[in-house]
């Protein structure tokens, strides 16, 4: 059996010794390189010496350097020849160059960005370094551009800002043609100013989802690599940051990165307008949503049934207040439409789906959830407005809650209760849920003689058969309400296909 062989070119073996080099972690041998990839693939050198490498080699110790330069000659990474000092790639055409020094600088970014990241947390967390970095990346590296950036931000700072570029080899001075020119590695600027939209989406997802727990609280780092390939570049250039909570290592958005994603995601609502409207009116379902998830401020809504990819539908209602309708999902056809209206959400970059995550055991994960963009949650608010009409009529929602209070005795597993409606539970249920004793005892009083009896002395109801009760529960008050649902609510809105 002859076993396929996988053959490298000149390119791609050339991307896969950058690819080593920035994985092995030393910040020196990366720094040569994102000078070498700054300047075009190579530097020259003048009087005996690079004078691209004259600041770097000042901050890291000139012996250091050679030794490092050395050694990636002898790996075969750079070449030196013809006094100048280059990346080792013959190309077949400048284009073909080009090409392959943009390549291996975005490798060497996103594979070094934990060293870079080390150099640039020195600007980043800093507001009068940080502007100073996003001015240089906007106007590029010039004389002209330094002077009016320092001038602004004062020469402190602006040592501080030159000191972590040049520590890191993201920015220098070189010699050309006898010429003193400034560079600064387009990796660096590109990602600062989100010119790749792969990133700004990213960046908005991670906004989105951070949400998942608490707001702003974060998500799990390891759920985030998975989505978010380029997510160590944004924390390398500050956008988003790392941080531990409980054990739990987690991501979220900076402020500039919030602000950023703010921006976008108001752009996208302003582009999408006519889109969101239309499905505001066209998917009724929208007013259930949002009324019991982003309405009701004594809640989190992350955790709110409707936005939660179920394994299983339960819909328990909560102690103390009127159960939500999400018990609707229950049911196929709605559940359809609900993640018809959420997965749209998403597509548009107003929604993340995340996995929430708990303190206990190591950070376990738990269920996973639609997380919406807050400001497509506004919007949406806005235009739904002030609507206090009941999402179901006074006969169906009665329905609706008989439903609940019946079906949690049938599903009680409490030892002492278990198979048992008390007259005292009942009582103080339906005083909870705003409905009619003596209409929930009519109603019991039907399931007599086939899945209750009535026990006088004890006061209680005694579930003769719980599986045979629970599915007459479910055939007598959720089939109606799922019904009333599909024809006077959903049906309004598959007519208008």
């Amino acid at each position: 059996m002859i076993s396929e062989v996988v053959m490298l070119n000149p390119r791609s073996l050339v991307e896969y010794k950058i690819r080593n080099v920035a994985k092995r972690g030393n910040p020196v041998e990366v720094g040569l390189l994102s000078i070498l990839i700054s300047c075009g693939g190579y530097i020259e050198r003048s009087g005996g010496s690079y004078p691209a490498l004259k600041g770097f080699s000042s901050i890291h110790r000139e012996l250091i350097v050679e030794e490092c330069k050395n050694r990636l000659i002898e790996e075969g990474v750079i070449r030196e020849e013809d006094n100048r000092l280059e990346i080792n790639y013959y190309p077949t055409s400048d284009d073909d160059w080009n090409e392959v020094i943009d390549n291996i600088g975005s490798i060497l970014f996103i594979e070094g960005s934990r060293i870079f990241r080390e150099y640039l947390a020195k600007i980043t967390s800093i507001p009068e370094c940080m502007y100073a970095l996003q001015e240089l990346c906007k106007s590029g590296a010039s004389k002209e551009t330094i002077n009016r950036i320092s001038s602004v931000i004062g020469g402190t700072y602006w040592d501080e800002v030159r000191n972590a570029l040049e520590g890191a080899g993201l920015f220098g001075i070189q010699l050309i043609s006898g010429k003193q020119t400034y560079f600064l590695f387009k990796p660096l600027a590109d990602c600062v100013l989100l010119k790749d939209s792969n990133l700004i989406r990213q960046l908005c997802w991670i906004y989105i989802a951070q949400n998942v727990h608490s707001p702003g609280n974060g998500m799990r780092e390891s759920e985030c690599k998975d989505h978010c390939q380029s997510y160590e570049v944004l924390w390398a250039v500050g956008y988003v940051e790392k941080w531990t909570w409980y054990k739990l290592d987690l991501v979220r958005t900076t402020n500039y990165g919030s602000e950023i994603a703010k921006t976008h995601i108001k752009k996208i609502i302003q582009e999408r307008k006519n889109e969101l409207e239309s499905l505001i009116k066209r998917q009724p379902l929208i007013r259930f949503i949002w009324r019991e998830t982003f309405t009701d401020q004594s809640v989190r809504p992350w955790f709110l049934e409707w936005l939660k990819i179920w394994s299983w539908y339960g819909g328990e209602p909560s102690c103390g207040k009127k159960g939500s309708h999400a018990c609707l999902l229950r049911d196929q056809r709605i559940r359809n439409k609900r993640d018809e209206i959420l997965k749209t959400l998403k597509d548009m970059g107003l929604a993340a789906k995340a996995t929430d995550y708990a303190t206990t055991r190591g950070g376990e994960t738990r269920d996973i959830y639609y997380i919406i963009a807050p400001e497509a949650v506004e919007f949406i608010n806005r235009y739904l407005g002030e609507d206090k009409r009941p999402l179901l009529p006074e006969d169906i929602e009665k329905k609706h809650i008989l439903f609940h209070i019946f079906e949690t005795h049938g599903r009680d597993e409490t030892s002492y209760r278990r198979g048992l409606i008390r007259l005292v539970d009942l009582k103080w249920e339906c005083e909870t849920w705003g409905i009619e004793l003596e209409y929930a005892l009519k109603e019991l009083d039907k399931f007599k003689g086939k899945t209750l009896r009535f026990d006088e002395a004890a006061a209680q109801y005694v579930i003769l058969d719980r599986n045979e009760y629970l599915n007459e529960v479910r055939r007598s008050y959720f089939k109606p309400i799922v019904e009333y649902v599909l024809e006077h609510i959903l049906g309004r809105w598959d007519s208008l296909d």
